[in-house]
């Protein structure tokens, strides 16, 4: 018998208490308390979700390297479509890397840190897309 047990219309687990009840706990084969993973894993979600208020502000702040530019300057950034594609590169690129985590999230345990992985991936290219955008 495993360890489930009928207990007058309860169902009682006599080890850590799932949080869907198909849902296994992997902390025999992870080798780290599910508190901490889902801590570690609450924490990076945070992170996703708030890179967008650092990410708007870097846009910004990288708009000031259109201050060089002068009427017929042929670099990206000195046209407004350039300017659009710097933005657009970081907030666009927020909300793809905060889908990645939360599509994570919801497809289970052995791909939460796929996704936030991926997240953060896509947050670090389009940071430095907008750089090089910036820096032409």
């Amino acid at each position: 018998m495993d360890d489930r047990h009928w207990n007058g219309g309860v169902v009682a687990l006599s080890s850590v208490a799932m949080s869907h009840p198909g849902e296994t706990d992997d902390e025999e084969e992870l080798g780290v308390p599910r508190a901490v993973r889902e801590a570690t894993t609450g924490l990076a979600l945070a992170g996703l979700a708030a890179w967008p208020v650092v990410a708007l502000l870097l846009g910004f702040v990288l708009m000031f390297a259109t201050d060089s530019c002068f009427p017929g300057d042929p670099e990206l950034i000195c046209t407004p479509r350039g300017e659009k594609i710097l933005m657009g590169v970081l907030i666009y690129g927020c909300l793809a890397a905060i889908v990645s985590g939360v599509a994570g999230m919801i497809a289970g345990p052995r791909w939460r840190a796929l996704g936030l992985g991926l997240g953060y991936l896509i947050n670090l290219a389009c940071t430095v897309t907008a750089f090089a955008i910036a820096d032409n």
